[in-house]
């Protein structure tokens, strides 16, 4: 039995509309900055925490909807700023 989520299925199943509603009804009880208080912040959010995690980036790629790895790709970035952590595991 296959499971996971398919290539057309999305992860939330939500429209963009009920997310920002969503969103900006739990940000209102918050102390979070009203430029803040958007899907985009949550979703940009998901996207790094996945790549903190260890999601390969062509996963992260179909989980976002990107048509190119480009777009993804810019998500990696975080990881390329402390390059010396990934220096000392490697086996020689």
């Amino acid at each position: 039995m296959k499971t996971g989520i398919k290539e057309n299925n999305r992860i939330f199943p939500v429209t963009r509309i009920r997310a920002y509603q969503i969103i900006s009804k739990a940000a209102e009880k918050t102390e979070i900055e009203k430029d803040r208080r958007h899907p985009h912040v949550f979703r940009h959010g998901f996207a790094v925490n996945a790549v903190l995690s260890g999601v390969p980036p062509m996963v992260l790629r179909r989980w976002m909807g990107h048509a190119g790895i480009d777009t993804t790709l810019i998500y990696t970035k975080i990881l390329a700023q402390d390059t010396k952590e990934y220096l000392r595991r490697m086996k020689f």
